[in-house]
Parts: C-alpha cells; sequence; structure tokens
C-alpha cells in the first residue's frame, strides 16, 4: 500500500510553521490580545469587565472574487483592506465595536509572501481604525503625511523639515501652475492667448527650479525617495502635453526615469487602465 503523508498530498507542514511564525510578532503586539499561542487552536480577547451585560457579536466574512483580481495583479496588498473593512461593517449595522478578528487562511498553495502581505495590511488598518475612530483625512498632501506618518515608510522623522517644504511645493505651486497650464494650452488651445502665456511661462520656470534642486540631490527631498517625489512625479508624466521638452533638463529627466522604473510606480500607472504606458522622453 502506497504511503500517504502530508507532503504528498501538497501539504507543506514546515512552510505553514514558517508563516506562522512571520506573523506571529506582528499580532502578538496588540495588548488587548491574550498571549496565546499564535497558530493553536482558539484565539483569546480580554474583555473589559466593565462594561454591564456584555453582548459580544460575532460576524465572518471573505473577499470572494477579488481574490482573482489581485492574482492577476499580484497585487495583495488590497485583500487586507477589503477583509477588515467587510467584516468591520458587518458588526457596525448591528450597532457593535469591532474588538478582535478571528481569522484563517483558506488557499490551495501557501504562498509565504502572498500570505503575509494581506496580514500585515490587514492588522495594520485594523489599528488604524481603532486609533482614529470616527476621523477622515482630506487634500492629497495630507493624506501622504497621514499614510507616511501610520506606515513609517516614505516619511522619515529626521527628514521632515525639507520633505514637508517639497510636499508644499507640490500642493502650492507645481500642482495647481500646471494644472492650469493642462487647462489653457491642452485642454483648451486657442481661447485665451493670455492664460496660455502666462501658465506656459510658469510650468517651463518650475522645470527650471526642479531641475536645479535635482542637480544638488538625487530626489527632491534628499537622498531618498518619499512622499514629495510621490506627489509631484504624476504632474511630470503628463510632460507630453507640456510642449516644452523635458528631455531639455538633464537633471529633472534623470529623476523622471528613476521613478519611472519603479515596480510601484508601474502599477500604479496602469492600475485604472492596464495597455496605459508611462511616457518616454
Amino acid at each position: 500500500m502506497k504511503k500517504i503523508s502530508y507532503s504528498s498530498s501538497g501539504v507543506s507542514i514546515d512552510k505553514g510553521n514558517k508563516f506562522v511564525s512571520q506573523i506571529k510578532k506582528l499580532i502578538q503586539k496588540d495588548k488587548k490580545l491574550k498571549k496565546s499561542n499564535i497558530g493553536g487552536f482558539s484565539g483569546q480577547f480580554i474583555l473589559d469587565t466593565r462594561i454591564k451585560k456584555p453582548v459580544l457579536v460575532g460576524a465572518t466574512d471573505g473577499v470572494g472574487t477579488k481574490i482573482e483580481i489581485a492574482n492577476m495583479m499580484n497585487n495583495h496588498r488590497t485583500i487586507g483592506i477589503d477583509l477588515v473593512a467587510m467584516c468591520v461593517n458587518d458588526l457596525i449595522v448591528d450597532q457593535a465595536k469591532p474588538l478582535f478578528f478571528l481569522d484563517y487562511i483558506s488557499t490551495g498553495k501557501l504562498n509565504i509572501s502572498k500570505g503575509r502581505t494581506t496580514i500585515v495590511v490587514a492588522h495594520r488598518l485594523s489599528t488604524v481604525r481603532k486609533a482614529d475612530k470616527n476621523k477622515s483625512v482630506f487634500e492629497s498632501g495630507a493624506i501622504l503625511m497621514y499614510l507616511g506618518d501610520k506606515s513609517g515608510k516614505l516619511y522619515e522623522e529626521k527628514d521632515r523639515l525639507v520633505i514637508n517644504q517639497w510636499l508644499m511645493a507640490q500642493m502650492g505651486t507645481v500642482g495647481p501652475m500646471i494644472g492650469q497650464h493642462h487647462q489653457f494650452h491642452h485642454y483648451n488651445p486657442g481661447k485665451s492667448e493670455f492664460g496660455e502665456e502666462r501658465y506656459f511661462k510658469i510650468t517651463k520656470r518650475l522645470y527650471g527650479e526642479l531641475d536645479a534642486r535635482l542637480k544638488e540631490s538625487k530626489f527632491l527631498a534628499g537622498t531618498n525617495y518619499t512622499i514629495a517625489d510621490i506627489a509631484t512625479w504624476p504632474w511630470m508624466a503628463r510632460h507630453e502635453w507640456h510642449d516644452i521638452g523635458l528631455k531639455n533638463y538633464q537633471n529633472l529627466s534623470r529623476w523622471y526615469l528613476e521613478i519611472a522604473d519603479r515596480e510601484a510606480v508601474v502599477k500604479g500607472y496602469s492600475f485604472m487602465d492596464k495597455d496605459a504606458k508611462i511616457p518616454k522622453l
């Protein structure tokens, strides 16, 4: 009789244990979770004993066919977001307060990297929701600052004075002025000679100022890629509309092309249109 084992059935116990060990430290950071052995047969939560006649409301949900889209895009970060959002929504409509998640991963074949990404994002989002209950953030610059602060990425504390200056330069000058250039020069040519000339000159001046900055700095706020670059780059990605000639600005071109090669930027640019290509020089 042929010997049957987990491995012969396509199940890797070693990979499963490795996956649990990678997410264990993250989950145990939640102080309200009882310090049980993560990966066991149950989960525990320390309930506030000051609540009179407590009623625990349980709910479970999944992301459905969105996982197919995630697989096609090879982007599993949004799965964690959807998972948290759907579970939270189900509880809120029953006038309950989300306290903890008791979740599991069902998969035909475990991919440790994709699984970990899903759990990490879900945990971060649930933590942010609890910390910022009933708060919202608007304006792209403020949203980038918020996300940078919460994620601890692309917004280093030691560099924030410089990052904020270049982020505000985009919010107050680069975006509004180039946006006006788009309106007069690209979308409505011939309707206002004054508008076309004014914003063409301003946009050309901004090209020069950015080029000068990038002559002395790899990125706008220093040696590292930051939210200031994230905010500014999309305006340069419309350089074909400007008719100024990005290739004539050596440092700005170098910065533009380097960011254009980033994997996340390529994915983001084609998110709404899979056939979209980042303009070349």
